[in-house]
């Protein structure tokens, strides 16, 4: 009956708008009307604007037929299609958009999801650290000397719940991942889920990186990981609400990662969600300015990875890099377009989600292994955790500190045009210690030092010089640092930070573009952290210094816009960064409006062209976007 059906379809109106009027958005709002027998799921639109003050009304409401079943039939084929309808309008199964929004809801450090289970990465943790005291205690040492060095925690302590929320959350982003990677939500049997823990399971699809063994590798190997896997079993069956077939295209963790700084009043991190309006506009712009070339673009403070993403979606525009129409050339552009650099792991895994998400459809393509380009680095490249202070000379080696030990690697092998000699050498050496680690012990002779370097240069393509090849002699220190860590029980993180922590050095004037939106912090909020010394020597480097009674109030955003153009950017390269509106008149960035920077010890060719005024409202401070080029 007609009026009995538009009856009901009125009732469902009215239901969906008083839902909207709960503050549920649009999007998340479904429909069903039925008699029992017929079956109608609906999707909603507001018909038009909700005036401010006004309450959304049943006409206020459109309704969009998705799906419909009609048991009357008793054919097997409407069954089938009631048990999926059950689970889309019912269930709620993969009805619900992946978002910013929603993730924040569901998983976020105010969610019911985090308060239900973070006791079981809390319970993990501690015992984990009772039982293995001296890995523990790496631990801590590493992350006060880098994470915690850089305002993250307090200095000098070490944030045992900041250490919690960000194994919970990298948990939750591996997990996204997954169903990411395979366009639907994913159910795991244990063993599976063992593996996406401790990155296997990335490891078998190409894409090798994803998942390195970092601040939290020990906790996902065995016998912890084997702990989180009921954990990691719940975040699947909610993922299995959200529709992975339909991403956003915006970044997915930006308003996580902020809700999470601050609520930890994170300070040098400077996390706060960029919108994705600001950075699409950016990378948009600079594309232009790069008519034509072949796109290499940097972001040094990447954060969850917006500017990354919207230059990957530019860059894809741009040249029509689309699955139906792929080529090599399509393939080298996409994949070598971007890098980012960001000195959180937690950031740095949610922006290579992020990366995942905006290049998955293309990894069928690719020929060879993945690498994603987002690195966990100071970009300022003033410290890593494992090298506390940089060599002052170009030519003088650089000291690494492993646990107790100290090992010196040579200046050359930090350097672009031997990148790829410090790729092979340092993926040699570790499997070489880790074998002769599973042996007896025994002193690593000269000659397979000597093997070992010929077999890189093999690898590399790359020929040493006589000189450069005697100073390599140091690998042998290297390896059996390494062996005896692993014999100790103290290995495992080295790895990743020497391929992460010095890939600043090894990208130097190797980008034509750079975007990004830099911390934001004046030094007088450092106290007595001593990164502040190393950041005052730069100022006086590009001498931006202010001078007289707004010395205290020296601009970190400036510092790491003129290292970043010097850095990274080769001659004649563009680059935007959103910038503190004080530049503009406070009296702290007059050198830098005055361009003091060209008659520096470091004499940097940098020019400003353009300044977009922002929105009051874009961030909580006033806000522009500075632009120009690295002149030749």
């Amino acid at each position: 009956h007609q009026s009995i059906f538009s009856e009901g379809y009125r009732q469902v109106k009215a239901y969906c708008a008083a839902l909207y009027n709960f503050g549920i958005p649009e999007s998340e709002i479904r429909g069903v009307l039925s008699d029992t027998v017929r079956w109608f799921g609906y999707s909603v639109t507001l018909a038009g604007e909700i005036s401010d003050g006004h309450l959304c009304g049943p006409d206020d409401i459109d309704l969009h037929q998705v799906s419909a079943v009609d048991l009357s039939k008793g054919t097997d084929t409407e069954f089938q299609k009631f048990e999926g309808f059950v689970g889309q309008f019912l269930d709620r199964a993969q009805s619900r958009l992946l978002n910013a929004g929603t993730l924040v809801m569901d998983f976020g450090v105010e969610s019911s999801f985090y308060h239900d289970h973070i006791p079981v990465f809390r319970e993990l943790v501690t015992s984990a650290m009772a039982e293995k005291p001296d890995y523990a205690e790496l631990i801590r040492q590493v992350w006060q000397n880098f994470i915690a060095y850089l305002g993250a925690s307090e200095y000098g302590s070490f944030s045992l719940e900041t250490y919690i929320n960000e194994f919970y959350l990298v948990t939750v982003a591996k997990m996204i991942c997954v169903n990411v990677m395979a366009g639907k939500p994913v159910k795991s049997e244990k063993e599976e889920l063992l593996q996406i823990l401790n990155g296997a399971y990335f490891t078998k699809q190409s894409l090798y990186n994803f998942v390195d063994y970092d601040y939290f590798g020990w906790l996902n190997s065995s016998p912890y990981g084997e702990r989180l896997v009921s954990t990691a079993a719940s975040l699947q069956d909610r993922l299995a609400a959200y529709d992975f077939s339909r991403l956003g295209d915006n970044d997915l963790f930006g308003r996580l990662l902020a809700q999470l700084a601050a609520r930890e009043h994170r300070l040098m991190l400077g996390q706060e969600f960029t919108p994705h309006w600001v950075a699409r506009e950016i990378a948009e712009y600079n594309l232009d300015r790069l008519q034509g070339t072949a796109p290499r673009i940097v972001d040094m403070c990447c954060g969850s990875g917006v500017f990354l993403i919207e230059s990957i979606k530019a860059v894809r525009r741009r040249y029509q890099i689309v699955p139906e129409a792929y080529s090599p050339e399509k393939d080298d552009v996409a994949f070598s377009c971007v890098m980012g650099f960001d000195i959180d792991p937690l950031a740095v895994m949610l922006a290579k989600v992020n990366w995942v998400m905006s290049m998955r459809d293309l990894f069928p393509l690719h020929h060879g292994d993945i690498t994603v380009p987002i690195y966990h680095a100071d970009s300022l490249f003033v410290s890593t955790p494992i090298t506390h202070q940089m060599p002052g000379a170009e030519d003088a080696p650089y000291v690494l500190h492993l646990g107790r030990h100290q090992v010196t690697l040579p200046a050359f092998l930090l350097s672009p045009a031997y990148r790829k000699i410090f790729d092979a050498l340092m993926a040699k050496a570790y499997r070489l210690a880790m074998a002769r680690a599973a042996g007896p012990s025994s002193s690593l002779e000269p000659s397979a030092a000597e093997a070992l370097v010929a077999a890189v240069e093999e690898d590399s393509g790359i020929l040493l010089s006589d000189e450069y090849r005697q100073t390599l002699q140091s690998v042998r220190q290297l390896v059996s640092e390494l062996e005896q860590l692993q014999r100790d029980g103290l290995n495992g993180i080295w790895y990743f930070l020497i391929c992460n922590s010095y890939r600043p050095g090894l990208t130097e004037k190797q980008f034509n573009c750079m975007v990004s939106n830099p911390p934001w912090l004046a030094m007088s909020k450092l106290a007595d952290n001593p990164y502040k010394t190393t950041l005052r020597r730069i100022a006086c480097r590009y001498k931006i210094k202010p001078a007289g009674a707004s010395h205290p109030h020296m601009e970190l955003a400036t510092i790491f816009l003129l290292s970043a153009v010097d850095r990274y950017l080769e001659d004649g390269a563009c680059w935007s960064c959103v910038m503190p509106g004080s530049l503009l008149s406070g009296l702290n960035h007059e050198p830098l409006r005055q361009e003091a920077y060209r008659s520096s010890s470091a004499a940097l060719s940098l020019q400003f062209d353009s300044i977009w005024d922002l929105p009051q409202d874009t961030f909580k401070n006033k806000a522009i976007v500075l632009s120009g080029w690295k002149s030749a």
